[in-house]
């Protein structure tokens, strides 16, 4: 399953899933079928064979040489190539290529992911017509992933795997656990299922007492209409042997399954009222992009903060005024919104600029924030002011940045090792109408106002700016 691009691997699998959902599709207690488990999980192959595809792929993407070195940039340190034949995979286990080849090659691998589940989906509903469709998918996961915007109509309920740790302190765990449900549920209105549901974790036996079933509650309050414990059973082998389920070992219950039989008891009482009894629809959303956690995740020397950390910290920021929101995709956006925030969204394509631009047409509020829009869909730096294509639409020009900590690259530049050292250059002062925040700032841009009106301000040094 490391490479479900390859034919030989579709041809069993999708063998397989014809066989069960044939078997299955009219059994009495059969509710829904999980297209595949976790896709977007596990490593990249790098195989002969996944490298031809790859040459394939891009000449159906590009049609020509010519526009394939453009794209890529190729006329730098003369990396033209002659013919798609020439393309090899521009990654090993050691070396990361050029970030124009790099992106396209997740983009790839992705798209292959995407047309897999599709497969998938077209094989059970023939055999199946009438049975819903979930997955328990994996498209957030930073060794592989995939842009879950491509896949969201292959199935009639989303579905995660609803993990906030054990331990209910953890404050970024459980906001992290409830916006990746709203990634995954998107603008669609049919409520999330939680295929997986954390009764144990790795080496560690359980929640605090009670805090179980504070989380189905937690997932009920995200629109979560299915609650499914893993594990039933904790097992004897294999590589999850210590991943602790609602029965111990030796298979006798005990203070987590009596925990769960109790919410299965609440929620049968809950259930005449057809849940999820949250029902919404938000009228803030935060932009997501797929590409902008690849190509972040790529250039660490430059985007020090993690993606998802940028994600986060705006999610966080409505999660905790109890204020609903979508996580959308700009390049395929279908309701309107009174408020848009826009994290760390490098990667702006003219698509997604023109979805920002007419939103704020439409009379919404989007906030943008530093580290958006710094290239372009080739992750070709723009050329023009930043924030690239959409210059004109804040009013300002982007004129460089710093950091209050110093900067250490991880490139040996010169042949001089430089060591990261631990000093605090500058502390930055933030105020917004008057009024000091207490905000950490290690990045930050300078702004030139062209046409924007200035609401807040930082200070430096005891300078203001």
């Amino acid at each position: 399953m490391e490479d479900v691009g390859n034919p030989h691997f579709q041809k069993y699998a999708l063998r397989l899933a014809e066989t069960m959902a044939t078997r299955y599709a009219k059994h009495s207690a059969l509710l829904a079928f999980c297209l595949c488990n976790e896709l977007g999980a596990g490593f990249i192959s790098y195989s002969p064979e996944a490298e031809l595809r790859f040459q394939k792929w891009l000449q159906r993407k590009y049609k020509t040489v010519k526009r394939l070195n453009a794209a890529w940039n190729g006329q730098r340190w003369s990396r033209k190539v002659a013919d798609f034949s020439d393309v090899v995979l521009p990654e090993n286990r050691n070396i990361k290529g050029a970030p124009e080849r790099y992106l396209d090659m997740r983009r790839f691998y992705s798209n292959e992911i995407v047309a897999y589940l599709s497969s998938l989906q077209d094989c059970v509903k023939r055999c199946a017509p009438d049975i819903p469709l979930s997955t328990n998918h994996w498209s957030e996961n930073n060794s592989v992933g995939f842009d879950w915007r491509l896949a969201a109509a292959l199935t009639d309920y989303p579905g995660i795997g609803f993990y906030p740790g054990t331990n209910p302190e953890y404050a970024n765990g459980i906001a992290g656990a409830c916006m990746l449900m709203d990634h995954r549920i998107g603008e669609s209105e049919n409520p999330i299922w939680c295929l997986e549901f954390q009764t144990g974790t790795t080496g560690g036996y359980g929640c605090p007492e009670n805090v179980m079933r504070m989380y189905a509650y937690l997932a009920l309050a995200c629109r979560s209409q299915i609650i499914c414990a893993w594990t039933w059973r904790s097992m004897l082998g294999g590589e999850e042997q210590y991943l602790f389920g609602l029965l111990d070992h030796d298979g006798t219950p005990g203070r987590k399954y009596r925990e769960f039989a109790r919410i299965a008891k609440e929620f049968n009482k809950l259930g005449q009222y057809l849940l999820p009894l949250r029902k919404v629809k938000p009228e803030a959303a935060i932009a997501y992009s797929f590409e902008s956690r690849i190509v972040s995740g790529y250039s660490k020397n430059f985007y020090k903060t993690d993606y998802t950390e940028h994600v986060l910290e705006a999610y966080k920021s409505l999660f905790y005024r109890n204020i609903p929101c979508n996580l959308i995709d700009l390049r395929n956006t279908v309701q309107r919104y009174k408020v848009l925030i826009v994290p760390g969204y490098c990667v702006m394509d003219g698509e997604s600029a023109e979805t920002i631009r007419k939103m704020v047409e439409d009379g919404a509020t989007v906030i943008m924030t530093a580290y958006s829009a710094k290239v372009d869909a080739n992750n070709h730096v723009f050329d023009c002011y930043q924030p690239g294509g959409l210059s004109d639409v804040f009013g300002i020009r982007v004129a460089g940045f710093d950091r209050a900590r110093a900067h250490i690259p991880t490139v040996n530049e010169g042949g001089i090792e430089k060591k990261q050292i631990e000093f605090t250059r500058n502390y930055i002062g933030l105020a917004l109408n008057h009024t000091a925040l207490e905000i950490a700032v290690d990045y930050y841009e300078y702004m030139e106002l062209l046409s924007a009106t200035p609401v807040g301000s930082y200070t430096m040094g005891g300078k203001e700016f």
